[in-house]
């Protein structure tokens, strides 16, 4: 067997051996903790970093699959007693498996986003058609076995919302200038900023001045891989007279200076010709009763892969993933409950009978 010449280094013994054995006795008590070290790609020590990992979430520091938290640096020539260092580390484990424990906990991704604030203007914005993408190969045992079935639900923050709607808006109005249509930029609408939720965020106009109907999804990061759709959203965009006209607009890099547009048109027909899979990710089952009688019903939240669907495997009955689910009879007379107030989780969603 032949040794790259990097193993032979006193660095990466010390980073991939010496600190993640040094630091796994002080992760006793969390059964679900690993701790690893690399010293970078290659054979050149470029960046190295240790890290701890919750094995029910990821064993991956590969970018948007793991929730990277890090820890204030210590100043070298100041550091804490030894003491100090472990009780550091295990205030910082305990708070991580918590996040990782408890799904409606603020995530890594939300702490982010509430520090960071939009940019003041966009000075650019990349503007490109969408095309599925590639499956990554799951390559060694270090990653989880099925990532899916580790993914919490985590909805768009209003900040990052806001501020991919906003690029849509700005970006739809100078589009229709720039083809002479500036009475058609003036009637694009904002919904949202009306408190109109109708299926889809933006109402704007192609070249030959037909209504299209525009869903904003947004991240404040580079890249999405899945984007979530309320039932009044997908119910929206597989409706037989719009469908053609209803666009998913990818805004990435959103509270950023240059971010970008992925323009997904009709939707439903990636899914119909299986280009995409449509899926359920979140179930709600009403126990109130209903104008029609003792019955229950679930209310199914749908999230589509933007990858290639023949190299994906559906979690849910394929039957199920363009149509609504059926309603199911209860077997015991449901009870009613007073209507919840306020925003609260789902508010942009409106609930109706299937």
């Amino acid at each position: 067997m032949k040794i790259s010449p990097i193993q032979n280094d006193p660095v990466f013994a010390l980073v991939e051996k010496q600190f993640p054995q040094a630091l796994q006795p002080h992760m006793v008590p969390y059964e679900t903790l690993v701790s690893e070290g690399s010293t970078g790609a290659g054979n050149v020590t470029a960046a190295p970093w240790i890290a701890v990992f919750d094995r029910r979430l990821t064993t991956s520091a590969t970018y948007q699959q793991s929730a990277i938290l890090s820890y204030a640096p210590y100043r070298i020539g100041a550091l804490p007693e030894e003491a100090q260092l472990v009780a550091d580390l295990q205030e910082l484990t305990r708070l991580y498996t918590e996040i990782v424990s408890d799904p409606l906990e603020v995530t890594v991704e939300r702490l982010v986003e509430a520090v960071v604030e939009p940019a003041p203007r966009v000075e650019k914005i990349e503007v490109r058609d969408f095309k599925p993408r590639m499956l990554a190969s799951n390559r060694g045992s270090g990653g989880p076995s099925n990532q899916k079935s580790r993914r919490r639900y985590s909805p768009e923050s209003r900040k990052v919302g806001d501020a991919g709607e906003k690029v849509v808006l700005g970006y739809e109005r100078e589009r229709l200038g720039e083809l002479g249509r500036h009475d058609l930029a003036e009637r694009v609408r904002w919904h949202a900023q009306e408190l109109e939720f109708i299926g889809w965020d933006i109402t704007s106009f192609d070249e030959q001045g037909d209504e299209i109907f525009v869903e904003v999804k947004s991240s404040a990061g580079k890249s999405v891989s899945r984007v979530d759709l309320t039932v009044n959203e997908w119910r929206t965009a597989c409706d037989a007279k719009r469908r053609d006209r209803y666009y998913i607009y990818i805004v990435t890099d959103a509270l950023s200076a240059a971010p970008s547009i992925e323009r997904l048109r009709n939707p439903a027909s990636y899914v119909d010709d299986r280009k995409l899979l449509c899926e359920a990710i979140v179930y709600e089952l009403r126990l109130t009763q209903t104008q029609g009688g003792e019955e229950c019903y679930w209310i199914c939240s749908p999230s589509i892969e933007l990858k290639e669907a023949h190299k994906l495997q559906p979690t849910i009955p394929p039957q199920w993933e363009l149509s609504a689910p059926k309603p199911l009879h209860s077997r015991a007379p449901p009870r009613a409950a007073p209507r919840a107030r306020g925003r609260g989780f789902g508010h942009r969603q409106r609930r109706k009978k299937w």
